[in-house]
């Protein structure tokens, strides 16, 4: 069911005999194991929605390059983006958010000896060249008021295994970003020597952000309203949960035995 995505995209509605709307979601494909190339966890929950919808709807999942993805929602080529943040100063073209799939907590990593855990987030970190996912807003406003004032230095990259790999170069001295997904990619990558958790800096709700002018409609405000009230469902009944901790624990796990 999830794909990878190739260079175009066919958004349509009513196209298969066993659904009433077929819906588009955009992805990462690079933020393991939360999201990836099969889908990852968000992917995992987004199959368990379609079954419990049971034809009625039908979600199809591309998955792409975060950047990517925002880009495909805000032009309207898909109409929901998996694993935003609530950012509505940011992302305008996003109303309505759905029901938070998970929560994402976001730490900031340092190399040893560069941080201390009894800092205040982010100001004390003023002078240090963090390292960020293009597209991220992870770090909070406050981070991003810093950064423009040239108090923090960014250097953005397309995955997160580049960020470690600059940190590992002794390139960059932070990062942050989601913890599940560094943990992943420290995994991939047989750890890094040196490296530290230095706090969590916020706990963020992972939503599907749905493009507001498809979400206007009737036909979709219906789909929203029954995707909803399945995640609540969900919820209620555990399976989040144990999907969250399944994915966590398999993921992670393949990411060691592959690295």
């Amino acid at each position: 069911m999830i794909r990878k995505i190739a260079t175009a995209f066919v958004i349509s509605i009513a196209t298969s005999a066993q659904a009433d709307i077929s819906v588009t979601f955009a992805l990462a494909d690079n933020y393991a194991p939360l999201m990836s190339s099969d889908g990852g966890i968000a992917g995992d929950i987004i199959d368990e929605v379609n079954e419990r919808l049971n034809g009625e709807y039908k979600i199809e999942v591309e998955s792409v390059p975060w950047a990517r993805a925002v880009k495909l929602v805000e032009s309207g080529r898909a109409q929901g983006l998996v694993g935003t943040y609530y950012r509505p100063e940011v992302r305008p073209w996003i109303n309505p958010y759905s029901e938070p799939l998970l929560q994402d907590p976001v730490s900031v990593f340092c190399r040893e000896g560069v941080g201390d855990p009894s800092w205040d987030y982010p100001n004390d970190f003023a002078g240090l060249v963090f390292g960020y996912l293009i597209g991220s807003y992870a770090g909070g406003s406050d981070f991003d008021a810093m950064r423009d004032a040239g108090a923090i230095t960014v250097e953005e990259s397309s995955s997160l295994s580049v960020n470690l790999r600059k940190l590992k170069a002794g390139r960059i001295d932070c990062f942050v970003e989601g913890r599940f997904a560094i943990l992943s990619e420290i995994a991939g990558i047989g750890g890094i020597e040196g490296l530290e958790i230095i706090n969590d800096v916020s706990k963020e709700d992972f939503y599907v952000g749905f493009e507001s002018e498809w979400a206007s409609s009737p036909s979709a405000a219906d789909f929203i309203s029954a995707f909803n009230a399945t995640i609540q469902e969900m919820h209620k009944d555990g399976t989040i949960d144990q999907l969250l901790a399944d994915g966590l624990n398999n993921k992670l796990q393949a990411k060691r035995t592959s690295g």
